[in-house]
C-alpha cells in the first residue's frame, strides 16, 4: 500500500495550511474608512 503509486490527482502537495488563509480573506471583515453611523445616514443621499 504505502509504495503503489498515486494518481496524478491525488498527488497533491501539502501547503500548511494556505487554503485556510485564503478563506478567511474571503471572510473577513470589510475594512470600513471613518466613522461607520456617519456614513450610513448620508448614504440615501
Amino acid at each position: 500500500m504505502e509504495n503503489e503509486k498515486k494518481s496524478k490527482k491525488n498527488n497533491k502537495v501539502n501547503l500548511g495550511g494556505s487554503y485556510k488563509f485564503k478563506i478567511a480573506a474571503k471572510y473577513k471583515k470589510p475594512k470600513t474608512r471613518g466613522d461607520k453611523n456617519y456614513n450610513k445616514r448620508n448614504k440615501k443621499k
